[in-house]
């Protein structure tokens, strides 16, 4: 999960009910823009603060490890998380990174400059269990 991209599709479809486990590790920064962390890393679980609602998840960690499934609402991943699939779809992994202008509040779109500028990565397991 590279740091520097929104979302990574990890490959995997899940269908509903299926249990799914993922544990994420590695390091990541945020580039420029974050003047105060930007020499810093952090883990999967996130910075210890958020940005409220300019990130993509506004109540989790910021740069913390994230999922969604299809085009459904993002969650919390972390270092690790087990959740039963709520919906059909493909399972995407990302960044908890700005979605928001923090300056006008103005959406931005996937390839913006907060992203493009974030070092490092993550690497996930995922594990699925179907019933």
């Amino acid at each position: 999960v590279e740091a520097n991209k929104p979302w990574t599709r990890t490959g995997v479809s899940l269908k509903q009910n299926d249990v799914v486990k993922i544990y994420c590790n590695g390091k990541v920064m945020p580039g420029d823009f974050e003047i105060v962390y930007k020499n810093t890393s952090c883990m999967a679980s996130g910075y210890h603060f958020t940005r409220n609602n300019f990130t993509v998840l506004p109540k989790a960690r910021y740069m913390a490890a994230i999922g969604r499934i299809g085009n459904q609402d993002a969650f919390y991943i972390g270092s690790g998380r087990e959740f039963k699939s709520y919906v059909d779809g493909p399972l995407y992994l990302g960044i908890n990174e700005l979605n928001k202008s923090i300056y006008t509040g103005v959406s931005i779109n996937k390839r913006s400059i907060y992203w493009k500028d974030n070092t490092g990565h993550f690497e996930s397991d995922v594990y699925v269990y179907r019933q």
